[in-house]
C-alpha cells in the first residue's frame, strides 16, 4: 500500500513540474535523485494476456484484471498514458523542447521520465512506444512476473 501512494505521489509531483514547465517556470526535477530500479522492465506486452491483466472484463476482487483495456482506452483517464510517448512527436511537444533547449523530445531524459518509462534494464518486448507503462509506477515486472501462479 505503502509503494502504491509513493507511486502516486510521484505521479503528481511529475504533473506539478510538466505544469511549471509549461508556464515557463525552471524546474529542476527533484526525480533525478529517485532510486534506480534495478528490476528488468518487460513491457507492457508482459502484462497484457487474458491470464493477467489484459481481461476484457473486470473479474478480480483487488486487482480488476482489465487495467491493459483501462490504460489502453482513449476515453479513459488512464488511456492518457498509453498515448504520452506518442504526444512527443507532435508540434506542440517540439516547440515545448525548443523553448527548453532540447533537439530531441522523444529521446530526452528529461521528457521521457514523465512521458514515458526511463527503465534502466530493459527485457525483449519492452518498448518505449508503450508510453507510461504499467512498470513506469510498479517498477520492472521482473519481479511480479516471478510472483504470479504459472
Amino acid at each position: 500500500m505503502l509503494a502504491e501512494c509513493m507511486a502516486a505521489a510521484s505521479h503528481w509531483l511529475r504533473v506539478a513540474i510538466a505544469v511549471s514547465v509549461l508556464a515557463g517556470a525552471a524546474v529542476e526535477s527533484p526525480l533525478a535523485a529517485a532510486p534506480i530500479d534495478p528490476a528488468v522492465h518487460q513491457g507492457v506486452a508482459s502484462c497484457g494476456s487474458s491470464t493477467c491483466h489484459g481481461r476484457q472484463e473486470a473479474t478480480g476482487p483487488r486487482v480488476r484484471q482489465n487495467e491493459v483495456i483501462s490504460w489502453s482506452d482513449p476515453a479513459s483517464l488512464t488511456g492518457a498514458h498509453s498515448r504520452a510517448w506518442k504526444v512527443l512527436n507532435e508540434p506542440r511537444a517540439q516547440a515545448i523542447g525548443k523553448r527548453l533547449g532540447i533537439t530531441n523530445v522523444a529521446a530526452s531524459k528529461e521528457c521521457i521520465s514523465c512521458h514515458g518509462d526511463p527503465a534502466p534494464v530493459r527485457g525483449p518486448k519492452w518498448q518505449q512506444s508503450d508510453g507510461v507503462g504499467c512498470e513506469a509506477c510498479h517498477g520492472g515486472s521482473e519481479r511480479w512476473l516471478a510472483a504470479m501462479p504459472a
